[in-house]
């Protein structure tokens, strides 16, 4: 994170800062909203499919504040700036050390954009299984993610947040695996279809 996700990074790819960049003011209702009116698709499909990653998607809110609330680990900014006092002699603080975009003002660990992309990218999983369609994020005709599965959709947001400078790794795959346990459960015992 110190390398990669610091503001002014040599180490970071010009891909890697428009990842960190792209997800940092995005959340999961782009993705979902492209889903929604596709050919062979009915209103009560799509209603149910919004109704489920909604819920999902809130489900990993929760979880991933309780979870924040409950460690009270320390944002990675706050953590390079003040290395001299997490008992580790190997780490050197740097006081001027800044994360690529504005840290949140809330406790670090798990990651909630993670939790939100896992959630979500479960439920799409379990609505679409292997016809899952290309998620294609475009603005003013310009490609701007594309996720030809919904794994490659959750790895891209949880990356991006290491590159943001604002999780650590650990924090990341924590995240990630809470939302997919919550989309998995939320898809496979909530507002399942009517036999036709």
């Amino acid at each position: 994170v110190r390398r990669f996700g610091a503001k002014k990074s040599k180490d970071r790819t010009t891909q890697q800062t428009d990842v960190g960049k792209f997800w940092a003011g995005r959340d999961v209702r782009i993705v979902i909203n492209q889903l929604i009116g596709r050919p062979g698709r009915s209103l009560v499909d799509d209603a149910r499919f919004l109704a489920l990653a909604e819920m999902a998607w809130a489900d990993s809110y929760v979880a991933m504040m309780d979870g924040k609330y409950q460690y009270m680990f320390w944002r990675p900014v706050t953590a390079i700036r003040n290395a001299e006092m997490d008992g580790n002699d190997a780490t050197k603080p740097d006081l001027q050390w800044e994360a690529m975009v504005e840290t949140p003002p809330h406790p670090e660990y798990p990651c909630g954009h993670c939790a939100s992309a896992g959630a979500v990218g479960a439920v799409i999983e379990n609505e679409f299984g292997g016809n899952a369609p290309p998620l294609v994020l475009e603005m003013e005709g310009a490609l701007l993610r594309r996720y030809d599965t919904p794994q490659e959709y959750i790895d891209d947001v949880s990356i991006s947040r290491m590159y943001a400078g604002v999780h650590y790794r650990f924090s990341i795959d924590a995240g990630r695996k809470t939302g997919i346990d919550i989309g998995k459960v939320a898809a496979s015992h909530y507002f399942t279809p009517l036999p036709k």
